[in-house]
Protein backbone atom coordinates (compact mmCIF):
# COMPACT_ATOMS: atom_id res chain seq x y z
CA UNK A 1 0.00 0.00 0.00
CA UNK A 2 1.24 3.65 -1.09
CA UNK A 3 2.43 5.42 2.01
CA UNK A 4 0.09 8.20 1.82
CA UNK A 5 -2.90 6.31 1.88
CA UNK A 6 -1.71 4.05 4.41
CA UNK A 7 -0.95 7.52 6.20
CA UNK A 8 -5.12 8.49 5.49
CA UNK A 9 -6.27 4.98 6.64
CA UNK A 10 -4.65 5.25 9.56
CA UNK A 11 -5.46 8.93 10.88
CA UNK A 12 -8.95 7.78 9.49
CA UNK A 13 -8.68 4.95 11.79
CA UNK A 14 -7.60 7.07 14.68
CA UNK A 15 -10.15 9.61 14.47
CA UNK A 16 -12.35 6.64 15.04
CA UNK A 17 -10.79 5.79 17.79
CA UNK A 18 -10.15 9.31 19.55
CA UNK A 19 -14.26 10.39 19.06
CA UNK A 20 -14.67 10.20 22.64
CA UNK A 21 -12.46 13.50 23.04
CA UNK A 22 -13.03 16.78 24.10
CA UNK A 23 -13.04 19.75 21.48
CA UNK A 24 -11.96 22.19 24.23
CA UNK A 25 -10.61 21.95 27.44
CA UNK A 26 -11.40 24.19 30.19
CA UNK A 27 -9.09 25.47 33.75
CA UNK A 28 -9.81 23.93 37.32
CA UNK A 29 -10.38 27.15 37.87
CA UNK A 30 -13.55 27.28 36.21
CA UNK A 31 -14.55 23.98 36.47
CA UNK A 32 -14.37 24.25 40.46
CA UNK A 33 -16.94 27.04 40.01
CA UNK A 34 -19.11 25.18 38.24
CA UNK A 35 -22.57 23.58 39.51
CA UNK A 36 -21.80 20.65 37.15
CA UNK A 37 -18.11 21.19 35.90
CA UNK A 38 -18.35 19.71 32.31
CA UNK A 39 -16.51 19.84 28.87
CA UNK A 40 -18.13 19.55 25.06
CA UNK A 41 -16.55 16.22 23.28
CA UNK A 42 -16.19 16.27 19.77
CA UNK A 43 -19.05 13.99 19.16
CA UNK A 44 -20.84 16.78 20.42
CA UNK A 45 -21.69 14.87 23.92
CA UNK A 46 -20.45 15.90 27.62
CA UNK A 47 -17.22 15.08 29.37
CA UNK A 48 -18.65 15.53 32.95
CA UNK A 49 -16.09 15.78 36.03
CA UNK A 50 -16.04 14.50 39.53
CA UNK A 51 -16.31 17.34 42.20
CA UNK A 52 -14.14 14.92 44.79
CA UNK A 53 -11.62 14.64 42.10
CA UNK A 54 -11.53 18.48 40.84
CA UNK A 55 -10.68 19.20 44.76
CA UNK A 56 -8.54 16.65 45.14
CA UNK A 57 -6.46 18.52 42.00
CA UNK A 58 -7.32 21.45 44.20
CA UNK A 59 -5.22 20.49 47.05
CA UNK A 60 -1.95 19.22 44.32
CA UNK A 61 -1.83 21.95 42.59
CA UNK A 62 0.03 25.39 43.77
CA UNK A 63 -2.19 28.37 43.76
CA UNK A 64 -0.49 30.31 41.01
CA UNK A 65 -1.14 27.16 38.88
CA UNK A 66 -4.46 26.61 38.87
CA UNK A 67 -5.25 28.69 36.31
CA UNK A 68 -2.32 26.92 34.22
CA UNK A 69 -3.84 23.61 34.45
CA UNK A 70 -6.40 22.55 31.83
CA UNK A 71 -8.57 19.18 31.89
CA UNK A 72 -9.39 17.07 30.98
CA UNK A 73 -5.02 15.46 30.98
CA UNK A 74 -4.54 14.31 27.84
CA UNK A 75 -2.64 11.00 28.42
CA UNK A 76 -1.01 10.27 24.70
CA UNK A 77 -0.29 6.67 24.01
CA UNK A 78 1.53 4.77 21.31
CA UNK A 79 0.96 1.43 20.61
CA UNK A 80 4.68 0.30 19.87
CA UNK A 81 6.25 1.85 22.80
CA UNK A 82 5.67 0.32 26.44
CA UNK A 83 5.00 3.69 28.02
CA UNK A 84 3.13 6.80 27.68
CA UNK A 85 3.70 10.41 28.29
CA UNK A 86 1.34 13.77 29.36
CA UNK A 87 2.38 17.41 28.00
CA UNK A 88 3.44 20.31 29.36
CA UNK A 89 4.78 20.58 33.11
CA UNK A 90 1.92 21.58 34.75
CA UNK A 91 0.41 18.78 34.07
CA UNK A 92 3.56 16.06 34.39
CA UNK A 93 3.76 17.46 37.59
CA UNK A 94 -0.13 16.66 38.76
CA UNK A 95 0.34 13.28 37.13
CA UNK A 96 3.71 12.43 38.78
CA UNK A 97 2.30 13.95 42.02
CA UNK A 98 -0.82 11.62 41.78
CA UNK A 99 1.44 8.16 41.19
CA UNK A 100 4.27 9.02 43.64
CA UNK A 101 7.02 9.65 41.15
CA UNK A 102 7.70 13.34 41.96
CA UNK A 103 11.44 12.86 41.30
CA UNK A 104 10.57 11.82 38.02
CA UNK A 105 12.00 14.59 35.52
CA UNK A 106 10.31 16.28 32.38
CA UNK A 107 11.88 16.31 29.39
CA UNK A 108 11.38 18.18 25.85
CA UNK A 109 7.63 19.28 27.82
CA UNK A 110 7.00 15.60 28.36
CA UNK A 111 6.74 13.71 31.51
CA UNK A 112 7.29 9.80 30.44
CA UNK A 113 5.17 7.16 33.07
CA UNK A 114 5.29 3.16 32.32
CA UNK A 115 1.47 2.58 30.66
CA UNK A 116 0.65 0.10 34.09
CA UNK A 117 0.76 3.07 36.51
CA UNK A 118 -1.00 5.41 33.58
CA UNK A 119 -3.18 2.52 33.54
CA UNK A 120 -4.19 2.42 37.73
CA UNK A 121 -4.24 6.26 37.38
CA UNK A 122 -6.85 6.34 34.91
CA UNK A 123 -8.87 3.83 36.39
CA UNK A 124 -9.55 5.98 39.68
CA UNK A 125 -9.39 9.01 38.19
CA UNK A 126 -11.07 8.19 34.75
CA UNK A 127 -12.85 11.75 34.52
CA UNK A 128 -9.83 13.84 35.40
CA UNK A 129 -7.66 11.96 32.16
CA UNK A 130 -8.48 10.81 28.36
CA UNK A 131 -6.69 8.18 26.78
CA UNK A 132 -5.22 9.38 23.11
CA UNK A 133 -4.01 6.77 20.53
CA UNK A 134 -1.01 8.47 18.95
CA UNK A 135 1.32 5.98 16.60
CA UNK A 136 4.02 8.05 15.04
CA UNK A 137 6.85 7.30 13.14
CA UNK A 138 10.64 8.82 14.50
CA UNK A 139 8.81 9.73 17.81
CA UNK A 140 11.61 11.83 19.65
CA UNK A 141 11.66 9.21 22.75
CA UNK A 142 14.48 9.41 25.34
CA UNK A 143 17.26 7.44 25.06
CA UNK A 144 17.67 4.74 27.29
CA UNK A 145 14.03 4.80 28.71
CA UNK A 146 11.80 2.75 26.19
CA UNK A 147 11.89 -0.15 24.60
CA UNK A 148 10.35 -1.00 20.83
CA UNK A 149 7.85 -3.84 20.84
CA UNK A 150 8.84 -6.46 18.00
Amino acid sequence: MEESRFKKLITSQLKTLNTGMVSQKKRLSTLLEEEEPSVEKRDGGKHHFQKEHLKKLEEIVPIHKKDELKLPIVVYNDPSLDRCYVKGRVEGKVVKKIIGLENKTIQRNKTWFSKPLIADMIREYDDIFQFVWTPKLNRDVPSGNSKRRK
